[in-house]
């Protein structure tokens, strides 16, 4: 049986790639097309297809009535602080069988930090699984574009000449690449809905501090310094940010860094759900190559 899936939040990061993904037919065994894209402003499609249905909610009763009859919801909304439950109630008012929570990130629930810095986010879960949504949470890493553009959330600062390691700096830190999400997530609406798992963990590939830091030499010329900051002094600085309840882009960074600093909760190498939702449909992107395309370019 085929399943029904709606895209919500389409002009973020993983609006297009997801969309692209989900109507690829080498893709798609089992997701029923059209796929439906709803946003605020439907005006601007980020893929063309015919296979996609565009149309417009942003409140209670507008998702309420495009959400019948649809199976799985794929929340991509932004918002850290301030999202609204009318999306995860309407869906479970419309019999919306599994909610995929807008969370690609690290596992940011096995942080002490993750509930302050995505409290809105946490509150979308803890509300899905109350009202009996299956509540899909994709663990990503650090999305592996976001580290070429700003290495400091690895505790790289090219312009300082230095990198920041903790006990951690030689420990697997997981990226994927956007596209790759995209994929997973028309992997994942291609299951049986009762196989679909709640807890996910996918990467493109993974690299250390240390090897990040020797790459970005390696391709630019530019050295980078070891600085060596105590554990603790990390993480005193991210429980001020969870603490002061920042909706900062840049304290939220930093909480992120703390992760990748002083915390495995960033390393799916050993144990993810790569197998499951790729199923011999498409390769993952390696890292390094795309580094150095990257770095070289912008160098």
């Amino acid at each position: 049986m085929s399943n029904r899936v709606a895209v919500v939040g389409l002009h973020g990061q993983l609006g297009g790639p997801i969309l692209r993904a989900l109507v690829l037919p080498e893709l798609n065994d089992s997701i029923s097309l059209p796929i439906l894209a709803i946003s605020r402003d439907p005006s601007e499609e980020p893929v063309e297809s015919d296979d996609i249905e565009y149309c417009q909610a942003s409140d209670y009763i507008g998702y309420l009535d495009h959400l019948y009859g649809i199976d799985i919801v794929i929340d991509l909304r932004p918002g850290l602080t301030s999202l609204s439950l009318d999306l995860v109630n309407a869906s479970a008012d419309a019999g919306v069988k599994v909610y995929v929570a807008s969370f690609f990130s690290p596992d940011l629930f096995a942080t002490p930090w993750g509930e302050s810095v995505m409290f809105s986010k946490f509150e979308q879960v803890q509300t899905a699984r109350i009202r009996n949504l299956r509540t899909v949470l994709m663990r990503v890493g650090f999305f592996a574009e976001a580290v070429l553009q700003m290495p400091q959330l690895l505790g790289l600062y090219p312009d300082k000449g230095i990198y920041l390691t903790c006990e951690t700096a030689d420990d697997p830190q997981s990226v994927t690449f956007v596209e790759d999400i995209g994929k997973a997530v028309a992997g994942l609406c291609n299951l049986p809905i009762d196989d679909i798992p709640e807890d996910v963990f996918i990467q493109s590939d993974s690299i250390s501090q240390t090897q990040l830091a020797k790459l970005y030499t390696s391709v630019t010329g530019k050295s980078l310094k070891s600085v060596r900051r105590p554990k603790v002094e990390v993480e005193v600085t991210a429980d001020r940010i969870a603490e002061s309840n920042s909706s900062s882009s840049d304290d939220f960074i930093k909480v992120l860094q703390a992760i990748a600093l002083t915390t495995s909760h960033n390393d799916f190498s050993q144990d993810n759900n790569n197998d499951m939702l790729n199923n011999g449909r498409f390769e993952w992107t390696e890292f390094v190559p795309n580094a150095n395309r990257f770095w070289k370019s912008s160098n």
